[in-house]
């Protein structure tokens, strides 16, 4: 468990404890549901897609939010925030993929990405199981200190992933 001072000035911590750790981790194949979700959203390259907010899912809003103001990496591509939502159902597990996706565009250079990158270039071969996320969630815990606040989620230190930043 990482302590809380160290979420708020080791600025690559994100990037060691739950990048690392997605990126080392076995794949799994795609159910076939989450898998028919991917293969419409894919064909439905040329489509317009545009959600009345109050339409969108919590999840997607999440995803969305967090896309704008947390990450330097960009996606104008709404299948993207759609499939992430499936894919991830809880905004924990939503979290920890956006950290790596961050952490990928960093490491490739990529400042955009949209459904075709994530799914040719970023997981080609699958996806880490329910099981492993849920251990990379337990293993960003931050023993927190009661009297300064702040957050029990190193994923909720943005400085704490400041490595993975572009810089303007």
């Amino acid at each position: 468990m990482i302590t809380q001072k160290e979420a708020t000035t080791n600025g690559s911590a994100i990037e060691n404890i739950v990048c690392k750790a997605i990126e080392k981790c076995d794949r799994v194949e795609m159910d076939k549901d989450l898998f028919e979700t991917f293969i419409m959203l894919i064909m439905a390259k040329d489509k317009k897609f545009e959600i009345p907010e109050k339409e969108k899912p919590f999840i997607y809003q999440v995803i969305e939010k967090r896309i704008k103001h947390c990450y330097t990496f960009k996606t104008n591509d709404p299948r993207l925030i759609m499939f992430l939502s499936a894919l991830a159902v809880k905004p924990g597990t939503a979290i920890l993929y956006l950290w790596y996706l961050q952490y990928w565009c960093k490491k490739n250079s990529v400042k955009e990405i949209d459904l075709d990158i994530f799914g040719t270039r970023i997981f080609p071969l699958g996806f880490p199981s329910e099981e492993t996320m849920h251990k990379i969630w337990d293993s960003q815990k931050v023993n927190r200190d009661s009297a300064t606040g702040g957050s029990d989620n190193l994923v909720d230190y943005n400085d704490a992933g400041s490595s993975l930043h572009f810089m303007n």
